[in-house]
């Protein structure tokens, strides 16, 4: 990794992490100061810090944390650390670490191997009034809503494997943007409404 000015001049360079998989950047901290972390074939997560110094690496026992996304979900000013985890090949799940590397939370996805391996499987937003989501991708074409706390909202099928997920805003309102090998479709989400006595039989 190294890192350079505009003008192409070169600040530092760090050589502790090969064959980066993914390279994430977090909040500033109370100093003002950013760090880097990224992740690699080892499976865990490396902290760069903003002089180009790497710290202790965070851990997951018996996950390897292949895929990571740095995000303020749970509100501003605060890195949240959501991974892709995989305990062996085909059984992943979605992961949430502190900086200090516990484990907070993790849901578990459905087995299978993901037919896309450069899709970013997990993405953040707010589809629904102010409430900020993780949304995460299943192998079997599935849609998961999992909520800042690591709790279960909602889930659904494409009925295709997807090869990109995210969120926009649509007519001033969230918006879920998936695409497939049919193409691209956005649906806006609403909350919930009361279930009929009808319905709930």
């Amino acid at each position: 990794m190294q890192n350079v000015t505009f003008a192409g001049e070169r600040r530092w360079t760090n050589k502790s992490v090969t064959n980066v998989f993914c390279l994430g950047v977090t909040e500033p901290n109370k100093d003002g100061k950013r760090e880097l972390l990224a992740s690699d074939l080892r499976g865990m997560l490396v902290p760069i810090t903003s002089e180009g110094k790497d710290r202790t690496p965070l851990v997951v026992p018996g996950r390897v944390l292949r895929w990571s996304l740095i995000t303020a979900i749970a509100g501003v000013g605060q890195s949240d650390y959501g991974c892709i985890a995989a305990s062996k090949l085909g059984v992943e799940s979605v992961v949430s670490i502190p900086p200090t590397g516990a484990l907070l939370w993790e849901y578990n996805l459905p087995v299978g191997a993901q037919p896309n391996a450069a899709l970013e499987m997990l993405v953040t937003g707010r589809l629904v009034g102010n409430k900020n989501w993780w949304i995460v991708a299943g192998a079997d074409g599935s849609i998961h809503f999992i909520d800042s706390e690591g709790h279960f909202v909602d889930r659904f099928n494409v009925g295709a494997a997807i090869s990109g997920l995210t969120v926009a805003t649509i007519e001033g309102r969230g918006a879920l943007v998936v695409a497939t090998e049919k193409g691209i479709d956005a649906w806006l989400v609403d909350e919930a409404g009361p279930v009929s006595a009808d319905a709930r039989k």
